[in-house]
């Protein structure tokens, strides 16, 4: 069997394809939600729900978290998904919280990412980054536009990050 590196930039196969997929995590991850969200809290704190629509669609962002949790192209993939506890793994948590994915397709080949680390933990040098892109996601690019009732506008999603950081600043 051969193995290739995956990662969500490439073209990822279509669910029919998909015959398994092995997330190796640790042991704190493994006691995360397995069913299919109903609502945003359960979305959040899932493996298997963000794994599963990462691999259909090519992401987990704003829009997927909030559902609706429908999907049933995410749904298929989602009951492919087994979660294994892999020791090294359990053994770096809780400094580094790491997964391995496995893809098993029907042609046999196998596709395979990591171990990696999810982004934007608070000493992630890439946080900032990472806000703005999710700010962005849920808001645009727009300037000027309003963000509710409340009358609150932000200029530009990297106006609203100047304000998160100063507001973690101040509280610090």
């Amino acid at each position: 069997t051969e193995i290739y590196t995956l990662s969500l930039h490439d073209a990822l196969p279509i669910s029919g394809e998909v015959r398994r997929v092995t997330a190796r995590t640790f042991a704190a991850a493994d006691g995360l939600a397995k069913v299919i969200p109903e609502s945003t809290e359960e979305a959040q704190y899932s493996l298997v729900w963000p794994l599963a629509s990462a691999l259909t669609h090519g992401r987990f962002g704003v829009a997927e978290v909030l559902g609706p949790f429908a999907d049933e192209p995410v749904r298929a993939m989602f009951e492919l998904i087994d979660v294994v506890v892999d020791e090294e793994l359990t053994a770096a948590f809780p400094a580094r919280r790491l997964t391995a994915v496995e893809i098993e397709l029907s042609s046999g080949e196998l596709l395979a990412a990591g171990p990696l680390e999810s982004s934007g933990e608070p000493d992630d040098p890439g946080l900032p980054e990472l806000v703005a892109a999710k700010v962005r996601d849920a808001f645009g690019d727009a300037p000027g536009a309003a963000a509710g009732e409340a009358g609150v506008r932000v200029a530009s999603p990297d106006q609203l990050l100047a304000l998160l950081r100063g507001a973690v600043v101040g509280d610090g």
